[in-house]
């Protein structure tokens, strides 16, 4: 059975506008705001940034964010380097240098 999972890296701000402009600018395509707190950006119809307005993500800084159909599932195989380097964004930028 397939677990769905899509992993984004986390940019809180305390201004969402100019957060998100300044990713548009960069190559970044808005592809939802679910609330008026809240855009996924991305590239090549693949979202990879989440940028939130929220004082708890700010406290919590910016960093990777799984998300998955079954977390109970999905917990032994999360490998611990997500939590050690965010390479999202990075990847990200790399697909869209390659016209991907």
């Amino acid at each position: 059975m397939k677990i769905l999972a899509h992993a984004f890296t986390m940019v809180p701000t305390d201004d969402l506008f100019d957060a998100v402009s300044a990713h548009v600018a960069g190559g970044l395509n808005v592809y939802w705001r679910p609330d008026p707190r809240t855009a996924l950006l991305g590239v090549n119809d693949r979202a990879c940034v989440m940028v939130e307005d929220d004082p708890a993500e700010r406290a919590l800084g910016p960093g990777p964010v799984l998300l998955v159909d079954d977390v109970t599932r999905m917990a032994d195989t999360i490998s611990l380097a997500w939590f050690e380097d965010t390479h999202d964004t990075a990847d990200c930028e790399e697909d869209k240098s390659h016209g991907k």
